[in-house]
């Protein structure tokens, strides 16, 4: 009980797949989260094994400008209702670190989708959340 393993596997490149790489961390210290642990591991293998391969990508994808991080302060913790349950806060244009900090101490069933900042979440901001919540994170946007 409390102890992990956080893991990621992946292919590449995603037009002609040449490598298979799968990354597994036993019991991570502070984030169990593979978007958290496993997947910057990940990335730094395949970037290092296609340089070595002389494989790196023909073409990247086209990007626009950034957007730029919304002022946001993340809340400390949850609010407590008179219920013994707590009040889900705003999280939008919180990172998913932030946001995985202040809810990992309250709920335990979290989905996340995208990267970034969080521009969506349910339950919405105001719902009560208790420890047996289902919570979902959509991001989007880029990290400066």
């Amino acid at each position: 009980s409390g102890k992990y393993y956080s893991s990621f596997v992946g292919f590449l490149p995603a037009d002609k797949p040449e490598l298979l790489i799968g990354v597994m961390v036993d019991e991570p210290k502070s984030q169990y989260y593979a978007s958290l642990v496993a997947t910057p591991l990940f990335k730094r293998v395949a970037e290092h094994s296609l340089h070595l391969l002389n494989r790196l990508p023909a073409q990247t994808t086209a990007q626009g400008p950034r957007p730029k991080r919304p002022e946001v302060s993340p809340p400390e913790e949850l609010t407590e209702n008179s219920q013994g349950k707590w009040i889900m806060p705003n999280l939008s244009g919180l990172t998913l670190q932030e946001a995985m900090n202040l809810l990992n101490r309250y709920v335990e069933k979290i989905q996340v989708s995208g990267n970034g900042y969080v521009t969506s979440q349910v339950p919405t901001p105001g719902e009560t959340l208790d420890e047996n919540s289902y919570v979902s994170l959509k991001l989007k946007g880029f990290e400066e």
